[in-house]
């Protein structure tokens, strides 16, 4: 059988969806959402975006996950706690839905002028070391890898400082899958 590697199944940075670093949450989400619109229905379509730098490099992703959760307002909506409290409500009362975050009175309208002011810089976060997998690993490697840890995809390095690609687990898991059925052919 041939020894796979993961610069066989990566999609290279150029060919994968990405933004610049000073681009707002808002163009981050419509330039996911094209991504998706577009991508070959044959082809599982990407959940990740690139974040580069000035000069083109890769300083971290974002997934689908990392968006909503920067949705999340930083101090809930001071207008449902008034509401509440004009009704009569206890402030321990008030205090525990806030903190349940169940004070969003329009989570849609919030999600709205956070998209349109916050930036993806301030978002973004480096890569952790098991979110990172050099080129030159096995399939195997990468298999050990995404099961182990937390993530969907592994940025592929070229050494130790240069991202080049994603290798994303439906395409491992679609490369096995493919293996598997010639088993009885």
């Amino acid at each position: 059988m041939k020894k796979i590697l993961v610069k066989d199944l990566m999609i290279p940075v150029e060919s994968y969806t990405s933004v610049p670093l000073d681009a707002t949450l808002y163009e981050a989400v419509v330039v996911l959402d094209n991504s998706q619109r577009s991508t070959d229905p044959l082809r599982y379509k990407h959940r990740a975006i690139f974040v580069l730098d000035r000069n083109g490099k890769v300083i971290g992703k974002m997934n689908m996950k990392n968006i909503l959760s920067a949705l999340k307002p930083e101090s809930l909506n001071k207008e449902g706690e008034e509401v509440l409290s004009r009704e009569g409500y206890s402030p321990d009362l008030i205090q525990s839905l806030t903190e349940k975050n169940v004070l969003w009175i329009d989570p849609l309208q919030i999600a709205c002028d956070r998209a349109s002011q916050l930036m993806v810089i301030d978002v973004v976060e480096p890569p952790e070391r098991g979110e990172l997998i050099d080129k030159s690993a096995t399939l195997g490697d990468a298999l050990h890898q995404l099961l182990v840890f937390p993530f969907y995809s592994l940025m592929v390095m070229k050494n130790e400082y240069e991202i080049i690609g994603i290798l994303r687990l439906s395409d491992v898991y679609a490369t096995v899958c493919n293996e598997i059925k010639k088993c009885r052919a």
